[in-house]
């Protein structure tokens, strides 16, 4: 059986940034494993804000100044992946706060955060708010100007993957764990194909990461392990044939949070949310939110609540520009009594060696602008548990411009009885690898001619 160091599961943002923080401090014999595509189930349906923390600053200003830090980073590691967007926040008679006082906010979080280098807010009146955005309904009362930048959320965990990969970390997409049993001070995972849970191979780990976002919880479940989450549903309504030169930053219909209308996409459609809802334990099911069989609905509630939203700031949209929408999953971890769009958006990293399983850790809670400082404290534990000293230097390292031109395999199936309890030479793929002195990285396919076939190398 083949021996690894160390198994993360989950290819969002965090898996691919744990992955690649891993290979850069020199550990080898990594394997993240992905059942679907990189970067495509949490990941891909953010709001694709690099968000600073404007948002936190009233009731967490430490998560506010860690957001500023890493967008900071994400500026200096990974430029080809952002773009600055300048934002409107419009003003109205029936606005939650008034421009003086939401100013007066924005000045201090401008102070705090400061020496990230974000730049300063212009305040714009009633004139030149209509000149600048006229779509605006007329009685705008003037506006806020702040930049803001757009990051593209499912490049970022592609390239950090893929840059794990050239360091020599294994990729196997189309795979998901089936079960995991403790052997001595090791782990052995049972690894099935998507679909076909027939066709599988074992390995033994010293770490397993559970890295799977919104299904953190569950998958710590299944080894005995106790994660608890609070997962709150993000829905975004999708408005074509809207010419926004800004993007806007407005009340939701109740005043309970801050919604964003951003244009994006080839299709130039605005993208308007999200909501920010508790998920109904029986509307929220982790096996099926990202399957293609069983897709979680935005309600005719929620999407009205959205259009309510934009319709008040850009009265001449009509019900029918209305073109679909987009669910996401906040992996929040889990706080009683507290309304979900005040649950704390920061991290923890669990440590499963209290539940029995020392070679197990859970990373869980977060957003997509801290997720390299997720992978840095995350990486902390994985090394200190192998014995690896060895400092971060994702901060400083580049992620690399060219990663958009690979192309990841799409996920294809054939059926062949020779797959059954299949076990490929993992290891001896590793060796030959490092052997030939290649930037390598393989995959564990889907169409295979033959069980010794299973990975083949990527270039």
């Amino acid at each position: 059986m083949d021996k690894l160091d160390v198994v993360i599961v989950g290819g969002g943002i965090t898996g691919a940034s744990i992955a690649r923080d891993c290979a850069l401090r020199g550990l080898k014999n990594i394997l993240l494993l992905e059942q679907r595509q990189i970067g495509q189930a949490t990941t891909s349906v953010s709001t694709g804000l690099a968000n600073r923390g404007l948002r936190y600053i009233d009731y967490d200003l430490e998560l506010t100044k860690i957001s500023a830090q890493e967008v900071s980073i994400l500026q200096s590691i990974a430029p080809h992946l952002l773009e600055s967007r300048k934002f409107l926040i419009p003003f109205f008679r029936d606005s939650k706060f008034n421009i003086e006082l939401f100013e007066s906010v924005l000045k201090a979080y401008e102070a705090i955060i400061g020496q990230y280098g974000a730049p300063k807010h212009e305040r714009l009146g009633k004139e030149q708010t209509l000149i600048e955005e006229p779509l605006l309904a007329p009685d705008v009362r003037g506006s806020l100007r702040i930049e803001e930048l757009l990051l593209r959320d499912s490049e970022l965990a592609r390239q950090s993957a893929e840059q794990a990969c050239r360091l020599g970390a294994g990729l196997g997409i189309g795979w998901k764990v089936n079960g995991v049993e403790r052997k001595n001070n090791r782990l052995v995972v049972r690894v099935g194909r998507l679909f076909h849970p027939s066709d599988w191979f074992e390995v033994e780990t010293q770490i397993l990461c559970n890295a799977t976002g919104p299904w953190a919880e569950q998958f710590a479940g299944q080894l005995g392990c106790s994660v608890k989450l609070r997962p709150t549903k993000g829905v975004h309504i999708m408005v074509d044939k809207v010419g926004l030169s800004h993007g806007l930053i407005l009340d939701a219909p109740d005043h309970r949070y801050p919604l964003t209308a951003i244009r994006k996409g080839s299709e130039g459609w605005v993208y308007v949310g999200p909501t920010d809802e508790d998920f109904p334990e029986t509307e929220f099911d982790p096996a099926t939110l990202m399957s293609s069989e069983k897709q979680q609905q935005a309600t005719a509630e929620e999407r009205q609540y959205l259009l309510t939203a934009i319709q008040r700031v850009i009265p001449g949209i009509a019900p029918d520009q209305v073109r679909g929408f987009t669910i996401g999953v906040r992996p929040t971890l889990f706080q009683k009594g507290v309304k979900p769009e005040r649950l704390s958006r920061n991290f923890q990293i669990f440590d499963h060696q209290e539940d029995g399983l020392p070679g197990f850790i859970s990373v869980a809670g977060g957003k997509l602008t801290i997720a390299r400082l997720m992978a840095e404290k995350a990486t902390d534990l994985i090394c200190k548990k192998l014995n690896h000293s060895a400092e971060c230097v994702t901060a400083v390292t580049p992620i690399n411009a060219t990663a958009s031109a690979v192309r990841l395999p799409k996920m294809q199936y054939q059926n062949n009885s020779a797959f059954s309890s299949s076990k490929p030479p993992l290891a001896s793929l590793f060796k030959r690898a490092y052997a030939s002195g290649r930037i390598g990285w393989y995959f564990v396919k889907h169409i295979f001619q033959n069980p010794r076939s299973v990975l083949s190398f990527f270039h």
